[in-house]
């Protein structure tokens, strides 16, 4: 009997063994190699478009941060790499990135009415964000003072309220009342107290001058402009 259990354990031993090496392939097999990125889940920067196919579009988003600080968020849509809409309450800016010059080509549909209406564009503008069904237009390419366009669009149209010269640098924002907070480029003359500007020597150095800006706050819901006593320095070329 001993000699028949010693005879028959080498053959246990060898089925165990065999039984434990195909587990190990199998698992092996199954699991996804290193670096691989599903098309099921979207991973990978691009969305995936019927029969597998995956497009180098950025993914929609809900609701995303841009513009101006305090600006509302938009949904965001890529119709294709240069062209992309940004979706408000009510309507939609689309933006097209131009080949043959600088700046956007913006539209704004709304969607009550299907109006399509185009942003005027006699130099370079950039779409800078959406508040209060009101638009901003950034226009130019200087990069220390350029101007900030406003257009209302409460009525279904394109109705320009304000324009003005604003500092690139000085802190721009909308508050929660409808107030658009910027710095104006005014000349040192009109300066009532000049602020420290301890970057004034770093600028000079690089062959910037120093300019001023004052605090301007447009107000959306009255259309009323305050000046108010403070003062910025910002370089300028």
């Amino acid at each position: 009997m001993k000699k028949r259990i010693l005879l028959f354990l080498p053959a246990v031993v060898i089925l165990v063994c065999l039984a434990l090496a195909c587990k190990s392939k199998k698992e092996h097999n199954s699991a996804p190699e290193e670096g691989l990125i599903s098309r099921e889940n979207g991973r990978g920067g691009g969305r995936t478009l019927g029969g597998g196919e995956v497009s180098n579009l950025p993914e929609e988003k809900p609701d995303t941060l841009f513009g101006i600080e305090g600006c509302d968020r938009p949904g965001f849509r890529a119709l294709t790499p240069k062209v992309h809409e940004f979706i408000y309450q009510g309507y939609r800016v689309r933006v097209t990135q131009r080949d043959d010059e600088a700046g956007e080509k913006l539209e704004v549909f709304i969607d009550s009415t299907g109006a399509s209406l185009e942003v005027p564009t006699v130099e370079p503008t950039f779409f800078r964000g959406a508040a209060r069904a009101h638009i901003f237009v950034d226009i130019g390419t200087a990069p220390d003072s350029r101007e900030i366009v406003v257009y209302n669009l409460k009525r279904g149209t394109l109705a320009q309220v304000y324009r003005e010269r604003y500092c690139v640098d000085g802190q721009t924002y909308v508050s929660q009342n409808g107030g658009f907070w910027f710095y104006c480029p005014v000349p040192e003359s009109e300066v009532a107290k000049k602020p420290d500007c301890p970057d004034k020597e770093t600028w000079a150095k690089k062959g910037l001058g120093t300019a001023y800006g004052q605090r301007y706050i447009y107000d959306m819901v009255n259309r009323g402009l305050t000046r108010k006593s403070e003062f910025i320095c910002v370089p300028t070329q």
